[in-house]
């Protein structure tokens, strides 16, 4: 375990850049799941329907003309996706050094990461992005 803390502290700035990711990353996830969940009630709720509102936005990615079908750029809830899968990508990078893999890294990053997520996510869902 003092392993473990001895080398986050040794690599601190590219472990708070890879959480910072990581946490943006649920930040996107929460606005995915309010515009699917709580639209109505939500900081999005009077917006631009056709872009927020995934009850009608669904609809975006067979009327506009790209010469391709590029559905990450049709409504909001596909863009909060795609930036999602982006910044989870970040994490990885910011973490690519080799370590070996013991169960006790396993089970520290699961605990860091895992706080961070819901931490952030229940933030965002619960609080910033309603009313």
């Amino acid at each position: 375990m003092k392993n473990i803390l001895n080398e986050l502290k040794k690599n601190w700035l590219m472990f708070a850049l890879s959480l910072f990711f990581f946490a943006l990353a649920a930040s996107m996830n929460a606005v995915m799941d309010t515009l699917d969940h709580h639209f109505a009630v939500s900081i999005f709720a009077g917006l631009n329907d056709q872009w927020w509102n995934p009850a009608i936005s669904w609809t975006n990615k067979d009327t506009y003309s790209f010469p391709f079908n590029i559905v990450q750029l049709s409504d909001a809830w596909h863009l909060f996706k795609f930036l999602m899968i982006i910044t989870i990508t970040y994490t990885f990078v910011f973490t690519g050094r080799r370590i070996v893999i013991t169960w006790g890294r396993f089970i520290v990053y699961t605990i860091l990461y895992g706080a961070a997520w819901n931490l952030v996510f229940n933030l965002f869902y619960n609080t910033l992005l309603l009313k």
